[in-house]
């Protein structure tokens, strides 16, 4: 899975769970279960969330058959389980799925005799996010807190669960009008996790994004660049780490938007175009995110008037041989 071979692992990951499932069948079995996590993560590391959590889910449910709910040896995966459903928008019953799955985490540590740091840390954090999304945030930092106190029982000291910790704590400050404390802690976050995880680590960009909108969006004229450079960078980044995966074209759809708000539609136009691109060949003209893209495109396109000039373009062929993409497009543009 290292940078640049993404697809290759997925290949082996897939022919790897195949193997296990012509092996074991329906039997739930440890290395089946380990093989559907690691494709999860590849396609949650590629911003393919939709599949990813498919495979988590099974991942979970064949460790609870194997061990049972409350066991410590399901608890990890139930955790990134739910982070991803979470850090996906789902809503409905999949964002109540992942909450009930962090009590149960939760549950599950406070109650062992000697729980390891690192892990009673990492579930009290799915607490302070769950807290977070309910706007319950004086709960949040208090479960912040809690695992903070978990992080100093470990002699190792801190580590990426301490920046996950930091990044909540900037986004409650970001909810609750604290700008400048947010700005301050969001930085720290940054520089925190590039000297850790490096520039192109999954959680790196997707911080610099969150981040980048957050201050973006607090409309404070002298922190703007701060936040323009920071989805500049998760956009070059993103580039780097993942080529034209989802991932890549979420920080492209998110740069877009921010270029055209700030009245730039030409350089918007560009970002949104290759979004659209990417999510058609990675997910496909049905998914709900290559409609969002292909919507915001065409806004742009109705914008700089060009929804019946670039009938020459080879990305509008492209687009015009793919019936149900080219029809959406048309609605969108009202032509």
């Amino acid at each position: 899975m290292s940078l640049g071979g993404l697809k290759e692992a997925e290949k082996l990951a897939q022919e790897s769970l195949q193997t296990l499932r012509d092996l074991h069948g329906a039997t739930p079995h440890v290395k089946t279960a380990d093989a559907l996590t690691v494709l999860a993560m590849i396609r949650y590391i590629q911003g393919n969330y939709e599949a990813s959590v498919p495979h988590y889910r099974e991942s979970v449910t064949m460790l609870d058959e194997l061990y049972g709910k409350m066991d410590p040896r399901g608890a990890t995966n139930k955790l990134f389980f739910a982070f991803i459903v979470l850090e996906s928008n789902l809503t409905g019953a999949e964002s109540q799925e992942a909450e009930r799955l962090i009590n149960q985490v939760l549950e599950i540590r406070t109650s062992e005799a000697d729980p390891p740091p690192q892990e009673l840390a990492h579930a009290w954090l799915g607490k302070a996010i769950i807290c977070r999304v309910r706007r319950k945030y004086v709960e949040s930092m208090s479960a912040l807190n809690e695992a903070r106190a978990a992080l100093h029982q470990d002699p190792r000291g801190a580590n990426y669960v301490a920046i996950a910790l930091d990044s909540v704590a900037a986004i409650v400050h970001w909810q609750t009008g604290q700008t400048e404390a947010a700005i301050e802690k969001s930085q720290e976050v940054i520089d925190a996790s590039q000297r850790m995880l490096g520039r192109y680590h999954p959680v790196v960009t997707h911080l610099q994004l969150e981040m980048a909108t957050r201050v973006i969006a607090a409309n404070a004229e002298e922190h703007r660049k701060q936040g323009v450079d920071f989805m500049e960078e998760a956009v070059a980044a993103c580039r780097v780490a993942y080529g034209r995966q989802p991932r890549t074209a979420r920080a492209l759809y998110r740069y877009g938007e921010q270029l055209f708000d700030r009245g730039q539609e030409l350089e918007a136009e560009a970002c949104l175009r290759e979004a659209v691109e990417i999510y058609l060949e990675t997910m496909g003209p049905k998914n709900v995110r290559t409609h969002r893209a292909l919507r915001r495109h065409a806004t742009i396109l109705d914008k700089l008037g060009r929804a019946q000039a670039t009938s020459d373009d080879r990305y509008f062929k492209k687009l015009a041989s793919n019936q149900p993409v080219w029809h959406w497009l048309c609605q969108c543009l009202g032509t």
